[in-house]
């Protein structure tokens, strides 16, 4: 089973960790699909497309992210954000305001606020990272070979199954499997029907 990140950005400040950690092992023990996505407030690639019948609508990656949530809006199914500072120097926030003040009023601004739970900076890669990447990233390999310019990205050793950028993604099912990545310049449409078969298999399980 998957170990995730114990401090949400919700509860940064708050010095009630022990609720903050039953409610994680709860949120855990459900039966629901988990697609894990590494989020960022601040970044270059931070546009993307969804089209409709009579235009193309631009969307910031954090409102595709609450797009897809609402699009599947089912309990078998949450979208989890995990912040990370290691490329680029991207999501800087020292504190939980600062973090959700730059949603709120930079990218993607016009008073966005997340309604899937945003989870606090992590390591994602290097000699600090967090047990929930080294093993999603043990399973399923990158989807890139190159690395981009080395002089954005801030960690050290460098392996080949590293998440190379912002907004790398992972699918995962009700038991905590990794089964697809996604590299961050996936588009939104290509990764839905994924989670829509995964959706569908597990209604004949």
């Amino acid at each position: 089973m998957l170990s995730l990140p114990t401090t949400t950005v919700k509860d940064r400040d708050s010095n009630d960790n022990n609720e903050q950690k039953k409610n994680l092992q709860q949120q855990q023990q459900r039966d629901f699909i988990t697609n894990l996505l590494k989020h960022y407030s601040t970044v270059g690639l931070d546009m993307n497309f969804f089209k409709d019948k009579n235009n193309r609508v631009p969307f910031t990656r954090c409102r595709t992210c609450e797009h897809t949530q609402e699009f599947f809006k089912t309990n078998q199914f949450t979208i989890l954000a995990i912040s990370c500072n290691q490329f680029g120097y991207q999501e800087p926030a020292e504190t939980k305001d600062e973090l959700l003040n730059g949603l709120k009023y930079i990218r993607p601004g016009n008073n966005f606020i997340p309604k899937f739970p945003l989870f606090w900076i992590i390591d994602v890669n290097g000699k600090n990272q967090h047990p929930l990447y080294e093993y999603m990233k043990s399973c399923i390999p990158s989807t890139k070979k190159f690395f981009e310019d080395h002089t954005k990205i801030f960690y050290e050793p460098h392996h080949s199954d590293d998440i190379r950028w912002n907004f790398e993604k992972f699918l995962i099912d009700s038991n905590g499997h990794p089964i697809m990545r996604f590299d961050s310049d996936a588009e939104p449409l290509f990764i839905r029907q994924f989670i829509e078969k995964l959706l569908q298999l597990k209604q004949y399980i």
